[in-house]
C-alpha cells in the first residue's frame, strides 16, 4: 500500500505542477482560431459567390416573370408560372446531386 501512496502522491504533485484540463482547452480552442483563420478567405469568397448568383436568379425570376405577366395579360400569373419553374429547377438540380 505505500508504494500505492507513493504513486498517488507523485500523481497529485504532477498535476498541480501542469495543469492539464487548461492545456488541453488552449489547445482546441487555439486549432479552432487557427482552423477559422485558414478558412475565412474561402468562406468569404464561397459567400460573395453564393450571393451574386442568389441576386442573378432573382433578377432572372422576375424578368421571367414580368416577360410572362406581359405574354399572358394576367396579372400574378406570370410570376407564380416563374417561381415554379425556377423551383421546379432547384429540385431537378438536387435531385442530380444528391451524393
Amino acid at each position: 500500500m505505500q508504494i500505492l501512496d507513493e504513486i498517488v502522491s507523485f500523481i497529485e504533485g504532477v498535476k498541480s505542477v501542469v495543469d492539464i484540463p487548461n492545456m488541453i482547452k488552449e489547445a482546441i480552442s487555439n486549432g479552432v482560431k487557427v482552423g477559422v483563420e485558414k478558412a475565412k478567405p474561402v468562406l468569404i469568397k464561397v459567400m460573395l459567390i453564393a450571393e451574386l448568383t442568389l441576386a442573378g436568379i432573382v433578377l432572372i425570376g422576375l424578368g421571367m416573370g414580368t416577360y410572362l405577366e406581359s405574354v399572358i395579360s394576367t396579372p400574378g400569373v406570370g410570376f407564380a408560372l416563374a417561381g415554379m419553374i425556377l423551383i421546379a429547377a432547384s429540385l431537378i438540380y438536387a435531385g442530380m446531386n444528391k451524393n
